[in-house]
């Protein structure tokens, strides 16, 4: 239940922040800004509430696949961004778990997880 409540406050503030970074920086900071934002949110919500990390990415995942399937025009698109969206922050709270687990360090585990969060934006969006 707390990673539902985690999940949902992470999708609320990344978005808000997300759609600041657009205006102010354009496309590029879907590479370089929002992987960020995302992973500080959900990460640190998580980390505060006590909340499984893998839980709290699924959660969030599934509100952004929510999101893509409302507002992509094309379904076929549609749906695949959305199973997309599941899959992809499922496997950023996994990774951020088990960095987590491995160094004791969120911060570390949010850098390098927002790296490959940003690697992953750059492929998906060329």
């Amino acid at each position: 239940m707390i990673e539902i409540i985690g999940g949902t406050i992470s999708a609320l503030i990344a978005y808000s922040l997300n759609g600041l970074v657009l205006k102010w920086k354009g496309r590029k900071s879907i590479v370089f800004l929002v992987p960020f934002l995302e992973e500080i949110s959900k990460d640190l919500i998580t980390f505060f509430l006590k909340a499984n990390f893998i839980g709290t990415h699924l959660i969030f995942g599934i509100i952004e696949a929510l999101y893509d399937w409302i507002y992509t025009k094309n379904r076929k698109a549609a749906w695949l961004a959305a199973i997309i969206s599941v899959l992809s922050h499922s496997f950023f709270g996994i990774c951020t778990y088990f960095l987590y687990l491995w160094t004791e360090q969120i911060l570390f585990a949010i850098v390098i997880i927002g790296i490959i969060h940003s690697l992953w934006n750059y492929f998906i969006t060329r």
